[in-house]
């Protein structure tokens, strides 16, 4: 997270955590940028999508 941070800059928002709830279920933590949302397990990334065109 701090790496894509870095190199990217601060998101525009920092969507709520969602599962964590079992060991099975980590923690998934999404960042909105302008044009793309980046996906985290724990503190790696999973996935980068682009966001819709408005």
């Amino acid at each position: 997270m701090a790496e894509v941070e870095r190199r990217y800059g601060a998101p525009l928002d920092k969507l709520p955590t969602a599962g964590g709830g079992k060991p099975r279920q980590p923690p998934i933590n999404r960042w909105r940028y302008a044009d793309y949302t980046v996906y985290f397990e724990r503190e790696r990334v999973i996935h980068a999508v682009a966001n819709p065109a408005s």
